[in-house]
């Protein structure tokens, strides 16, 4: 079944007794878009990360190879952050990371996932959220939470990754749904949300 993220969440706090507690996803305003998505473009031009083999993912499987890749994205593009950090998100399940902003100390969560081919027709699951628990423990005292999705497009030739694409998801995201809500290269494709793709 196919809805939309906040349908997603409305359905899961009121299974949860949650519903009162926080709104769980929230339009971006666009000036936080510009500003990460300009914190993002400078950490990578400065780092050349485009240019940096990732060693440790040759002759790994796909699955090793996007955890190395992720490993390999942070480590060179988090100290050339000026106004973010990714740090890691306490807790079992979604989302692994975070983005702080360094000065107004809020957080988004933030899911870094790694392939070799961004095909917009693919449906393959990429799991968001089976729960609210851990999003209302690490973000309630916020008064919005903004979801960001980092795909890291990676060369097999070449060991580097070619293209980083920044989704900035939004309450009408479409998002699948089983036991949890899930999005995929084909959903992200499908302009409800605002994204970038950094060459």
């Amino acid at each position: 079944m196919t809805v939309t993220f906040k349908k997603y969440y409305e359905k899961l706090q009121n299974e949860e007794n949650a519903a009162h507690l926080l709104q769980l996803i929230h339009k971006w305003d666009k000036n936080d878009i510009t500003i990460i998505e300009k914190d993002f473009k400078s950490a990578i031009n400065a780092s050349n990360i485009f240019a940096q083999k990732c060693i440790s993912a040759q002759k790994s499987s796909n699955q090793s190879a996007g955890n190395k890749f992720e490993k390999h994205f942070i480590c060179i593009i988090n100290p050339k952050l000026t106004e973010f950090t990714i740090e890691n998100c306490l807790g079992k399940g979604y989302p692994d990371k975070q983005l702080k902003n360094i000065a107004t100390k809020i957080i988004y969560p933030l899911e870094i996932k790694a392939t070799s081919n961004f095909n917009s027709k693919d449906s393959n699951r990429r799991v968001l959220t089976c729960s609210s628990k851990k999003l209302i423990k690490n973000f309630s005292k916020q008064k919005a939470i903004n979801h960001i999705i980092v795909t890291l497009i990676y060369d097999k030739s070449s060991w580097c990754i070619a293209k980083i694409r920044l989704d900035f998801l939004a309450p009408s995201s479409l998002v699948n749904v089983r036991l949890e809500a899930s999005t995929s290269h084909k959903l992200l494709e499908n302009r409800t949300h605002h994204s970038v793709i950094i060459l």
